[in-house]
Order: C-alpha cells, then sequence, then structure tokens
C-alpha cells in the first residue's frame, strides 16, 4: 500500500527533525549559558512527546 509506506516515510522524516530539533535546542542552551545577557526564547510552547 503506497499510502502506508509513505506515512513510514513521513514518520522516519518526523523522527530526524525531533532529533535535529533536540540538537539545536541543547547548543542554544549552551551558547546562552555562555553569552552575559541571553536572549529570552520566543518558542514558550514545550515539545510534548
Amino acid at each position: 500500500d503506497p499510502v502506508y509506506q509513505r506515512a513510514r516515510e513521513l514518520l522516519v522524516q518526523k523522527e530526524q527533525l525531533e532529533k535535529q530539533a533536540e540538537e539545536c535546542r541543547r547548543e542554544q542552551a549552551t551558547r546562552a549559558n555562555r553569552s552575559s545577557a541571553p536572549m529570552p526564547p520566543r518558542i514558550h510552547s514545550p515539545v510534548h512527546s
């Protein structure tokens, strides 16, 4: 079923994007801790998984 195949591909893509987003957040947090005046985060919605 091509629909099932597509759904599986999207799930894989979603996992990759979440992994990428997590790395970016970690990097941002590290940078914020290092700087003397950290900018407040613009996004206030935590991702619930």
